[in-house]
């Protein structure tokens, strides 16, 4: 009889999977909380409108962040690229996390 120690692959691959999943919720809410402090405000509406959210698909999980059902000035997207600029500083700490799931 062979007894096995430790955890099997499938449960090694449920852990990380759940790892992968939360790091990239926890680098979304950094992004949108980014975005809601650059964002010019007129009303709020827009900033309120700012929202993340994860979709896990089993083999991918995809993260997104914007302002949904809210529509804004084309000229105020163009002088103002919150999302871009939030993504663009916070994907480094973003990479960080992953690659501290996986580890």
């Amino acid at each position: 009889m062979v007894k096995r120690v430790g955890k099997s692959p499938d449960e090694h691959y449920q852990e990380t999977h759940g790892k992968l999943v939360k790091s990239l919720e926890e680098g979304m809410k950094m992004v949108e909380a980014d975005a809601k402090l650059r964002v010019g405000v007129d009303t709020g509406t827009l900033r309120r409108s700012i929202t993340s959210k994860v979709e896990d698909k089993g083999d991918k999980i995809q993260g997104e962040a914007g302002s949904y059902g809210v529509e804004y000035a084309f000229f105020h997207a163009l002088q103002n690229d919150y999302l871009e600029s939030s993504l663009d500083d916070n994907l480094e700490a973003i990479r960080r996390k992953i690659g501290d799931a996986l580890k």
